[in-house]
């Protein structure tokens, strides 16, 4: 499997724009727009509204993860879950936390934690203090510190995954 996966990312990297025929190219951006104008038309209906106001504070969930390689187990069951907490300290600067965790028996490999696939990961939970300003309506800043522990499938730690980051958000 890891072969098909390896020649798939290779096919995918190495595609140029140009080697797409153009009425692939075509269909693909009629698709992307309709997408986007279901998502702008739709995130403002109040039922939309009820379940992200509902949602906000905390969610949670599982996945699988199998494949169809006989000679192995490649199982997963993963559940994730986040908490989320904002306060307003200002009408215009707010701090927020999050807590999330991923958990895997078995491990599941992490993106972009090696070159290809990732490490095993059975276990990784992050904690996010931010800071905000609220420029306008239509305009936010934000900076915060995570910091990340996660332990891999093989019982090894990995706790040098800290990090500091700083963003904008423009909503039109």
């Amino acid at each position: 499997m890891a072969q098909q996966i390896e020649a798939l990312a290779n096919f995918v990297a190495t595609t140029r724009l140009d080697d797409i025929p153009a009425p692939v190219r075509a269909h693909a951006k009629l698709v992307w727009l309709d997408t986007l104008g279901v998502i702008l038309a739709g995130h403002e209906r109040p039922e939309v509204a009820a379940l992200r106001r509902r949602l906000a504070p905390a969610a949670g969930g599982g996945a699988t993860y199998d494949d169809n390689d006989p000679t192995a187990d490649n199982h997963r069951n993963i559940y994730y879950y986040y908490l989320e907490a904002l306060q307003h300290l200002t009408p215009k600067i707010y701090g927020v936390t999050r807590f999330s965790q991923i958990r895997a028996d078995g491990g599941y490999p992490i993106v972009g934690d090696t070159p290809t696939f990732g490490l095993p990961t059975s276990d990784l939970w992050r904690l996010s203090l931010g800071l905000g300003y609220h420029f306008n309506d239509h305009l936010i800043w934000k900076v915060e510190y995570m910091f990340e522990q996660r332990r891999l499938s093989t019982g090894g730690a990995r706790d040098h995954e800290n990090m500091i980051a700083a963003e904008a958000a423009f909503k039109f």
